[in-house]
């Protein structure tokens, strides 16, 4: 997440395979009165369902066998 306060180029964009990344870009956007800051928090909402959706089918299928 501190990627966004301290790489400021095209590369900060690899850091958004984590999830805590945009969050934090949403924030600091909000915070910089950047109007995307809302897009930012929905990728970041769209990022942690699928990371939430792929432990989910992990767990259950740890849980059958």
């Amino acid at each position: 997440p501190l990627a966004v306060f301290f790489v400021d180029s095209s590369w900060e964009i690899l850091a958004g395979i984590f999830p805590t990344y945009w969050p934090v870009l949403a924030f600091y956007q909000n915070l910089s009165a950047d109007p995307r800051w809302l897009v930012s928090l929905l990728i970041g909402f769209a990022v942690h369902s699928i990371y939430l959706a792929i432990l989910l089918k992990r767990f259950q299928r740890i849980q059958l066998d």
